[in-house]
């Protein structure tokens, strides 16, 4: 099985100048935790719930004037929708993330995969030693 199979094809993203407030909107409207951030059309960074509370709300920062960018990770793990779901569990062991986005040859995003949509659609199973939440990495 490809990560094509199962990931959530691009529907919504964010840009680096998008007010965290906004964009929690987005993602409450789609029923989603996790969105690409992008400048210019590129990927340039991945926004989660997790990122939201740790990075702006429990520090006391206002979501209504606090853009995307100066708090999304900028350093999100990718990966081709052409890899091996064995290949790309591996990859979210190894940098202890719940989220990838899916890029193309150019790095344009194209979707992304969660550990939630591998539960729900295979039989691998991660323990919770062996992730944790994207934004505390």
């Amino acid at each position: 099985m490809k990560v094509r199979d199962i990931m959530k094809k691009l529907p919504i993203f964010a840009h680096t100048d998008t007010m965290v407030r906004t964009a929690t909107e987005i993602m409450q409207q789609h029923g989603v935790t996790a969105m690409p951030v992008l400048k210019d059309s590129v990927l340039d960074g991945l926004i989660t719930d997790h990122i939201i509370i740790e990075r702006s709300i429990a520090k006391g920062r206002e979501p209504f004037r606090l853009p995307v960018g100066e708090i999304m990770d900028p350093e999100p793990v990718v990966c081709d929708e052409e890899m091996n779901l064995d290949d790309a569990v591996g990859l979210m062991k190894n940098y202890k993330t719940h989220y990838m986005v899916v890029v193309d040859i150019n790095r344009n995003p194209t979707g992304i995969i969660s550990l939630e949509d591998i539960f729900m659609n295979t039989n691998v199973r991660i323990t919770d030693q062996e992730v944790q939440p994207a934004g505390t990495r």
